[in-house]
């Protein structure tokens, strides 16, 4: 990155401009000749990876807001976006260790708890006799989970408070998308007819699938955002009163330096000049004498 710098900095104001405009042309010429829906997923892709490479959080909100889409939008070899975005996540952030290696790995005190209750998991799934496809499945969502954990661990307790917001934004959008369409296919009646109760209503299932999933998302969705809230609030108010009590010890501290002053000016002053005075008294008579005494 600096030799590149280096090197546009050295170029003539010409050169850069036409450098800048023959890159804007190369992104805008695929995009006008694609079809709308591979364009934005070109640009939104394009998007999400300088982002994620500028800071990993920002994968971290792409894998949040993806959830709901992830039964509906598959990339080749069967990945979906959820996945996709974490593993850019957790390329970028091993690319941001490399180049702060002084900066520690954080791992929180959750991760004994989860990496026990995961292993547990993993090999009770992947010791299954039923079906080792489904057992690798899920052995590779238990990896994302912690990967995740680790990745939002890490970037949150980053400088700057506005991770967290942006956490919280997310895990309260994406799930009122989802409500949104679940009220929908509610009050419409849309949906399969398994799902259909008295009223000619319908169990909402949202993107999800399952009406029970669906709730299940909604609830945790929301429960995620509310806790995380609450830490930052937490976080942010316990900063304060280290401040302030930060503010009233350097009160104190200057109080006591004032009263030490004013000490000094009311007692100390008078006291040194009186013990001058003596000094001076005793010298004085003491040269008397001497001259008295010759």
């Amino acid at each position: 990155m600096p030799i590149a710098s280096t090197v546009l900095n050295n170029m003539p104001a010409p050169l850069r401009f036409a450098l800048a405009g023959l890159c804007l042309l190369l992104l805008a010429l695929p995009i006008a000749l694609l079809p709308l829906p591979y364009a934005l997923v070109l640009v939104g892709g394009v998007t999400m990876l300088l982002l994620t490479i500028i800071d990993p959080v920002w994968a971290l909100y792409a894998a949040v807001l993806a959830v709901p889409a992830q039964d509906l939008i598959l990339l080749p070899g069967g990945i979906s976006l959820v996945q996709a975005a974490v593993l850019l996540g957790v390329a970028s952030w091993g690319l941001h260790i490399l180049a702060h290696p002084h900066e520690p790995v954080l791992f929180g005190r959750p991760f004994a708890g989860l990496m026990l209750v995961g292993w547990a998991l993993v090999l009770a799934t992947a010791l299954t006799p039923y079906n080792q496809n489904e057992a690798i499945k899920e052995t590779v969502r238990w990896v994302l989970v912690v990967l995740v954990y680790l990745l939002a661990v890490n970037r949150l307790a980053a400088p700057g408070g506005w991770r967290a917001g942006g956490l919280v934004a997310c895990l309260l959008l994406a799930p009122g998308i989802n409500a949104i369409v679940g009220l929908w296919q509610f009050f419409t009646g849309t949906g399969p007819e398994s799902f259909a109760i008295a009223g000619g209503f319908v169990r909402a299932y949202g993107t999800i699938g399952q009406p029970n999933s669906f709730a299940g998302y909604i609830n945790m969705g929301w429960a995620l955002a509310v806790a995380l809230l609450g830490a930052a609030l937490l976080h942010l108010w316990s900063q304060r009163t280290t401040r302030r009590a930060s503010a009233v010890r350097c009160l104190l501290w200057r109080a006591q330096d004032w009263q030490r002053r004013c000490c000094w000016q009311h007692w100390g002053k008078p006291v040194a000049g009186w013990l001058g005075w003596c000094s001076w008294r005793r010298g004085g008579a003491a040269a008397g004498n001497r001259s008295c005494a010759a």
